[in-house]
């Protein structure tokens, strides 16, 4: 190994791809409502699954409100999962969204926000604020029914 190869090998950064195709299996919907969203959840998530363990998921949408696509950024057990922001801004920034959704269902079937949710919604907010997007909501969602931070003012 020389000095060359070593100098080489300081470059070498891992890279993060995500494909970018329009043909992404979903209809490119609107979404402009916490129903909107709603009603994405529950062609998104595994309905088996839905009160079995927490999962989170991120809408990623254009300049016009349609929905890019979706990811998938935390799975946890009955009463939480990890969701890191930055995971969350990556898919953001990669897609070129203008605006994000939040959704995670809770397994108990309460649709009361947890301290813990509160928190991510907030630090997510700032974060959307930070790259000029938009947090348009944060869905809670039960197989019964759903709770959203915008209908109640709290975005």
């Amino acid at each position: 190994m020389n000095a060359t190869d070593t100098i080489q090998g300081l470059h070498c950064v891992a890279e993060v791809k995500m494909s970018y195709r329009r043909d992404t299996g979903i209809e490119q919907k609107e979404v402009r409502t916490s129903k909107d969203v709603y009603d994405m959840a529950m062609s998104i998530y595994d309905k088996d699954v839905l009160d079995y363990c927490e999962q989170c998921y991120v809408l990623l949408l254009n300049q016009a409100g349609k929905v890019n696509g979706y990811r998938k950024v935390a799975e946890g057990g009955m009463t939480s999962a990890s969701v890191d922001i930055r995971q969350i801004m990556q898919a953001a920034l990669l897609t070129n969204s203008c605006g994000i959704a939040m959704i995670h269902n809770h397994p108990s079937g309460a649709l009361v926000p947890s301290r813990q949710d509160d928190n991510i919604t907030r630090v997510l907010q700032q974060a959307c604020q930070f790259f000029d997007m938009n947090l348009i909501d944060h869905v809670i969602v039960t197989s019964e029914a759903y709770y959203s931070y915008a209908d109640h003012g709290r975005l």
